[in-house]
């Protein structure tokens, strides 16, 4: 899908709502972290044709805060890639609750990796 996506994006549009959901929940998936990553990237991909990311991010965010220190790190990738890819879409005061989950792991907070997976991320780009 994520190839779909990125050559021709105007086809899958009318899917845009399932593909996100398939994604989010793909990202959290406890089947393996080839899974997670692959469905942070579609979702990265997916949404830098979408207007309102809002939802999508703070779904996220309550995401990473919800799951396990096994799970949380592939969410974490999710979210980096959304932002990356759609981050002139995002709302201030859904931003503010990344840079609060970002500052969380600053201050040693339930998984200091998340920091990592952020750049990581950014610098694989």
């Amino acid at each position: 899908m994520t190839v779909l996506l990125e050559e021709i994006p105007q086809l899958v549009k009318p899917f845009h709502p399932q593909l996100t959901r398939t994604f989010v929940k793909s990202a959290s998936d406890p089947g393996g972290s080839s899974i997670r990553s692959r469905a942070a990237a579609g979702l990265g991909a997916l949404m830098k044709h979408q207007p309102r990311v809002d939802p999508v991010v703070t779904e996220l965010v309550g995401g990473v805060r919800a799951a396990d220190n096994d799970i949380a790190p592939s969410i974490v990738l999710a979210l980096a890639a959304v932002c990356k890819s759609a981050g002139k879409n995002i709302g201030e005061g859904v931003r503010g609750g990344v840079v609060e989950l970002v500052e969380e792991a600053f201050m040693g907070g339930r998984n200091g990796q998340f920091l990592l997976i952020w750049y990581g991320w950014w610098l694989m780009k």
